[in-house]
């Protein structure tokens, strides 16, 4: 029972990050052509939209490591012995960047969005979601590029970016709803 329980909160952590991840990868790139080209919203409150991308971004992460944390519970203490050779294999092995890297990006470089400054500047962002893009490619060549790989030319590169009308509703929702709460004050004075 336990274990259905830690399984299920996994899927749910991982799918609420992968989708939040997914709609910032395209919408935080959108929001740095508009605050570099200083392009006004008739709407839109710019400063509130990067706070809110911003506030997204540190909800994915967090969402993401405990989404690791419950799945290395589950597959070292809970879970069958052949998961937790597989995790510690995976971790210690020679495909340990694997495990690292998306930690590092996914997890423990959007912490520094804790700190007030960075938070309410789309740059950092910006830099979070071009580490996406960079640790993506990189993982790929590690992979990909090994000569005990057999088939190495024979893979094709697929776009980092997979997001489908699901995810993008829930996405848009998550979004509308942090920002509705952030510009409450500003949208009932105006009414």
């Amino acid at each position: 029972m336990e274990n259905a329980i830690l399984i299920n909160a996994f899927y749910f952590l991982s799918y609420m990050a992968d989708t939040i991840f997914s709609g910032l990868k395209l919408l935080v790139p959108f929001v740095l052509i508009l605050e570099a080209f200083n392009v006004k919203m008739k709407y839109t409150d710019v400063k509130s939209l990067v706070i809110t991308i911003n506030i997204l971004l540190l909800v994915g992460s967090i969402m993401f490591l405990t989404g690791t944390i419950i799945n290395f519970y589950r597959a070292l203490i809970a879970g069958d012995p052949m998961e937790r050779d597989f995790m510690i294999g995976l971790a210690t092995g020679p495909h340990w960047y694997q495990i690292v890297v998306p930690l590092l990006v996914y997890a423990i470089f959007p912490i520094i969005l804790w700190i007030r400054k960075l938070r309410e500047t789309i740059y950092s962002a910006g830099l979070i979601v071009l580490s996406w893009f960079i640790a993506f490619y990189f993982l790929v060549y590690l992979t990909y590029n090994e000569d005990q790989y057999i088939f190495k030319k024979a893979r094709p590169m697929k776009f980092p970016i997979e997001i489908t009308v699901e995810k993008a509703l829930v996405f848009v929702l998550l979004l509308s709803f942090i920002y509705l709460i952030l510009n409450f004050k500003r949208i009932k004075s105006n009414v």
